[in-house]
């Protein structure tokens, strides 16, 4: 949040004074600081309004939000949008910031179904932030599993997700690492899922909610389609508390939309603690969800829905 705010305050006091056109870098910085925060789809239309903006100024970053936006419109499943995005990139960028110049097409080539060149360019991407910023090193590798789950290479997933905690862990103990430190919790513990491995899957998951404090709103929404299924069975399995659990997940939607299936969850303590707001989110789903709770066996929980 700080961040976010110290950045959109800067890019305000650099439209009346910018002589030097650092303005534009200073975009660069919000836009992957709104992708951190799971709003891909503004953090795209900062890309493109950097393109708009420094063509024929800084013709280098111009040409990097090609690939910035083919990440995105990847991440989205539109590929065709990627592939024309990709197809104008010309490869400008150098030194540790060239990495979105093979993270894109590792995405890109995901979604494609290629394991070859999936695995090539996320090759490519690791080394070319091997002994650089260590922000650099998490956003490659917290980015890179996905894509490599996409095409079954599980095993480099983990290894990624391994070596990633580990030099975070090192150079961001404590509170000063909790974003990507949870972010790669959540990661793991969605591996650990896919692979069987519930006790390992519960472990990262109760972590993540211990360690990463207000942040875990930004985890949430980043990585809620692999996370939605690992936190509805640990609830299930009584490894993460009803109550904490839902409310990260409603800081993260206030909308309410993603509670609504946690009416229809197994325990009755966590069908209570989505029953406020999924019934604030107005969906149709969620008031037929409610005529169900009036008659369900936990006495407390069908009062409670009744009154709904």
């Amino acid at each position: 949040d700080e961040v976010y705010e110290g950045l959109e305050n800067a890019v305000e006091e650099m439209e009346r004074f910018d002589p030097l056109n650092q303005r534009f870098h200073v975009l660069g910085a919000l836009a992957i600081t709104l992708g951190d925060r799971g709003d891909m789809e503004e953090a795209l239309r900062t890309w493109i309004e950097i393109r708009e903006s420094a063509r024929g100024v800084l013709t280098v970053l111009a040409d990097a939000t090609h690939a910035w936006c083919a990440l995105l419109h990847a991440q989205a499943g539109r590929l065709a949008e990627a592939e024309a995005e990709l197809s104008q990139h010309a490869r400008l960028e150098m030194g540790y910031r060239a990495f979105i110049a093979d993270l894109a097409p590792a995405w890109v080539s995901a979604l494609r179904g290629d394991t070859a060149a999936t695995v090539a360019a996320a090759d490519r991407a690791l080394a070319s932030v091997k002994g650089g910023p260590i922000l650099f090193r998490y956003w490659v590798g917290s980015d890179l599993v996905p894509a490599l789950v996409a095409v079954g290479r599980r095993d480099y997933a983990m290894e990624v997700v391994i070596d990633t905690f580990a030099v975070v862990d090192e150079r961001y103990p404590g509170p000063l690492g909790c974003f990507p430190r949870g972010r790669l919790l959540g990661l793991r513990a969605w591996l650990r899922h896919l692979e069987g491995d519930l006790t390992g899957a519960d472990a990262d998951l109760g972590a993540l909610w211990e360690e990463a404090g207000d942040s875990i709103r930004y985890i949430l929404r980043r990585d809620w389609e692999r996370l939605e299924p690992v936190v509805w069975e640990t609830l299930e399995r009584g490894a993460l508390e009803p109550k904490s659990a839902i409310d990260a997940i409603a800081g993260a939607f206030p909308e309410g939309a993603q509670l609504v299936r946690f009416l229809d969850h197994p325990v009755a303590a966590v069908r209570a603690a989505a029953l406020a707001p999924g019934v604030r989110s107005g969906d149709p789903d969620a008031l037929a969800s409610v005529e169900r709770l009036e008659d369900d066996p936990d006495p407390e929980l069908a009062s409670a829905a009744s009154q709904a």
